[in-house]
Formats: C-alpha cells, sequence, structure tokens
C-alpha cells in the first residue's frame, strides 16, 4: 500500500511538473542597424485573410520625387519584396528589392529608398510584389497610383544611367 501511495504521489508531482499550465512570456527582441535608430522586429503570425504585402508609404495620388522610400509590411517568402517604378506608359523606369524584418509564415516591416528618373512630370505606378519562387512572375502585387515628379536634368557632359535614377559621365 505505501507502494502505491508513493507512485502516486511521484505522478501527481510528475504531471504537475510537465502537464501543467506554465506561460513564459518573450518580449521582442530589439534590433539596432549601424546608423540606425533601434526598432523591434515584428514577428506576428499574419492571419490567412491577410494581404501578403501592405505598402504604408507612399500614399494612392502622391507626388513623388527621387528618391522614393517605399515601406509597409509584407509576409512573403523569405521576406523578399521586390519593387517597381513604372512610368505613364507602363514601362518599367526602375527595379528594386529590399527584405522585411520577417518572412515565410510572419509579417515583418520592410523599407527602401528607390531612386528613379523621370524627364518629365507624369502619372506613374509604384508596385510591390513578391516574386514566385515557382516561375519567377510576380505574385501579390500591390500597385499605388503617383504622380513622378520630374527630375533635374544631367549636368552638361553628363547622361542619364538608365534605370538608376543616376547622372554619369558621358562619352
Amino acid at each position: 500500500m505505501k507502494h502505491l501511495a508513493f507512485v502516486g504521489c511521484l505522478g501527481l508531482l510528475v504531471m504537475s511538473a510537465c502537464g501543467g499550465q506554465q506561460t513564459t512570456s518573450q518580449s521582442p527582441t530589439a534590433v539596432k542597424a549601424p546608423n540606425a535608430v533601434a526598432t523591434e522586429a515584428s514577428s506576428t503570425p499574419m492571419p490567412s485573410s491577410s494581404a501578403a504585402i501592405t505598402v504604408g508609404s507612399p500614399s494612392e495620388g502622391e507626388l513623388i520625387s527621387s528618391p522614393v522610400t517605399v515601406s509597409g509590411t509584407a509576409n512573403v517568402f523569405e521576406g523578399t519584396v521586390s519593387i517597381r517604378v513604372l512610368d505613364a506608359r507602363g514601362k518599367v523606369i526602375v527595379s528594386d528589392f529590399t527584405t522585411a524584418t520577417c518572412g515565410t509564415g510572419c509579417r515583418g516591416d520592410y523599407s527602401k529608398r528607390v531612386a528613379f528618373y523621370s524627364i518629365r512630370e507624369q502619372q506613374g505606378t509604384i508596385e510591390v510584389f513578391e516574386t514566385s519562387a515557382k516561375n519567377g512572375k510576380p505574385t501579390n502585387v500591390v500597385s499605388i497610383p503617383v504622380t513622378l515628379m520630374a527630375a533635374e536634368p544631367c549636368p552638361p557632359n553628363y547622361v542619364h544611367r538608365e534605370g538608376t535614377g543616376e547622372c554619369i559621365l558621358g562619352d
């Protein structure tokens, strides 16, 4: 009988140690990049009904100049967020990418300064998307209609480098 009582007490002890409701909370880790203010990395699981990519800036209809800061949140493969600036005809002026603070199953923040060159003020579009790992095509595309400000012309003896927003010494 003493043996049975001992086994019962031992069982209760194990159950309370292993099966009890214990909660541990971890606070987000602050990450500090060189020359940047410390920020908290977002790793909140994304509800299935949320968009894969959101764009917080620029806003729809905004008049933008180069470089433009494109920012928002994303839950995309490996956190890779692709960005394109298109002119009024839909031609890609510049293509770039950045990495969100979290990806593949969690929502992370992203922000990228993108330089572009527009010879005149015109309607344009900022496209933010995920590049499909399956076929390389854009997926989860978010299009933001904007107005592109005309860039200052390149100085004499310089030419515009296509797709970069830069003036380089010409031939």
